[in-house]
C-alpha cells in the first residue's frame, strides 16, 4: 500500500484467493466510517501466485486506487467478493498515512 504523490490517492497492490484458489470478482476499499474509497476487478496477471499457491491458471492480482484524505491517519479496510458470494470476506485493515 502506498500513497500516489500529489494525487490524493492511495494505491493498494496485491492478490487474494478463496478456498478454491480462484481469482475473486471484486476488491473494495472502505474507510473507518464505511465509506467506499475505491474498487477494482483483479486484472493483473500473477503467474508467480499461480505457481506458488497452486491457484487457478490465469490467476489475477489487483491494483486498487482509493481516494483518501491524507490530512489525518485513517484505517483502510479491504473486502473481497468471491465467485461464491458466501465466501466474501474482509482481508485487511491497514493504516493509511501521509
Amino acid at each position: 500500500m502506498h500513497r500516489v504523490p500529489s494525487s490524493g490517492q492511495l494505491q493498494v497492490n496485491g492478490w487474494v484467493t478463496d478456498a478454491q484458489k480462484q481469482t475473486p470478482i471484486w476488491v473494495l476499499a472502505f474507510d473507518e466510517q464505511g465509506n467506499l474509497l475505491g474498487f477494482t476487478r483483479p486484472l493483473e496477471n500473477r503467474p508467480d501466485v499461480t505457481q506458488a499457491v497452486g491457484a487457478e491458471a490465469g490467476f489475477r492480482g489487483f491494483v486498487l486506487p482509493a481516494n483518501i484524505n491524507f490530512s489525518a491517519r485513517r484505517n483502510v479496510e479491504l473486502r473481497v467478493i468471491s465467485k461464491d458470494i458466501k465466501s466474501s470476506c474482509k482481508i485487511s485493515n491497514a493504516e493509511a498515512s501521509s
